[in-house]
């Protein structure tokens, strides 16, 4: 859905890395091999939610954590190397947030580079985790100029959406989740001063996620 990892790697192989998807973190210890030949193997991990998702009990969070650490280390102690690349302060749907952020600290400690978008980030999560500064990698955010389709002028998206060419648009692009605020924004675009809203227009387009909320 979301192009931004083949964006990310795009130029990869150009640099000598052969970016390879994994449908597990376990499928990672099958390229440890490569090491004999003198090959750097690295995990690269992005979003982490997956691991707590649905977890209500602390325990059941410390088992899990401690799964995920354990084989973590096997990787790197088969001379595997970690990469995380820091997306959000927490996972938007996170329950368990000191777990979420013992977490992030363990992957962090074992992480030989920590990637960040934005060059506030270690600032910004410091209140929860801490990034050495040795190990941070500041690379931006793609942008996605090229990676959808763009072949409709103004005038033409304008006539199929039913706008006239003066009016002002607010847009929602993306999936639609509970924690972007679509509460918050439907009340605001409503609460508009009629002159002002004349010729507003408020268009959301995207995916929504199923929850009650954008159902």
């Amino acid at each position: 859905m979301n192009p931004f990892l083949a964006l990310l790697y795009s130029r990869a192989i150009a640099h000598g890395v052969a970016a390879l998807p994994l449908a597990a973190v376990t499928d990672a210890d099958a390229l440890l091999p490569l090491t004999r030949s003198g090959a750097r193997v690295v995990l690269h991990l992005h979003w982490t939610n997956w691991l707590l998702r649905g977890v209500q009990s602390t325990e059941e969070a410390d088992a899990r954590i401690a799964d995920l650490l354990d084989r973590l280390d096997g990787f790197i102690g088969g001379g595997g190397r970690l990469v995380w690349t820091v997306h959000d302060v927490f996972p938007h749907d996170a329950v368990l947030v000191a777990k979420e952020a013992r977490l992030r600290q363990a992957i962090i400690d074992r992480s030989a580079v920590v990637h960040v978008m934005s060059p506030a980030t270690a600032d910004a999560v410091a209140h929860r985790f801490t990034i050495p500064p040795e190990r941070v990698l500041h690379v931006p955010h793609p942008a996605y100029d090229g990676a959808y389709e763009d072949y409709v002028d103004r005038a033409t998206a304008r006539f199929a959406l039913g706008l006239d060419p003066d009016d002002i648009v607010h847009l929602v692009i993306g999936a639609l989740k509970p924690y972007k605020g679509l509460l918050g924004l439907l009340d605001a675009f409503a609460a508009m001063p009629d002159g002002d809203a004349a010729h507003r227009r408020l268009l959301v387009a995207g995916k929504p996620d199923g929850s009650p909320l954008t159902s």
